[in-house]
């Protein structure tokens, strides 16, 4: 996942009725983005982007960032499991290129759902991630705006900065398409 935010002050980063995701958060950090190896599929685990620049500062060496590596999109079959929700899966697909979600959690809502997730506590550690979200919120976070920013242009911008990865086989094949070959 690639997370997405504005310019401006959270509590400002309205969407509007029928508005446009990429219009209001059309910015993205560029770097650093880490693969730590996994025993399952997609064998990384990915952190970085906004999550990992802010958690950072915070976590001590026992902690890792919040985790952005999903498995979004899967041929299934019945034998196919999701495991730490869509974090990972087996077995293992067969793809070898990767693809990046724009992920837009950082709008105007988002003190009042890191709040009422950090009070429900269902998600992972007792909603251990949504409790740092809250505290972050409280401490004075106002903007995710950094020199790490880029405003977001297209996929190939994302293949270029290798939070995508793609292959030569799949080049070819997006190549014949747009040349009619």
């Amino acid at each position: 996942m690639v997370d997405m935010y504005s310019d401006r002050p959270l509590a400002q980063t309205v969407l509007a009725p029928g508005g446009s995701l990429l219009e209001t958060c059309p910015f993205f950090d560029r770097e650093p983005y880490r693969l730590f190896r996994h025993e399952v599929f997609p064998h990384a685990m990915a952190f970085g982007g906004p999550r990992a620049r802010l958690f950072n500062e915070r976590l001590s060496g026992e902690r890792r960032p919040p985790q952005i590596s999903k498995v979004p999109l899967v041929r299934w079959r019945a034998d196919t499991r999701y495991l730490a929700s869509t974090h990972h899966m087996t077995p293992t697909p067969l793809a070898q290129i990767t693809g990046a979600l724009l992920h837009f959690k950082f709008l105007s809502d988002f003190a009042v759902r890191a709040e009422v997730e950090a009070t429900r506590g269902e998600h992972f550690a007792d909603a251990r991630e949504y409790r740092d979200y809250r505290d972050l919120v409280r401490g004075g976070l106002n903007s995710l705006m950094a020199d790490v920013s880029v405003r977001f242009e297209d996929s190939a911008q994302l293949v270029a900065t290798r939070i995508m990865q793609t292959s030569g086989a799949y080049e070819a094949f997006a190549a014949a398409l747009t040349t009619g070959a």
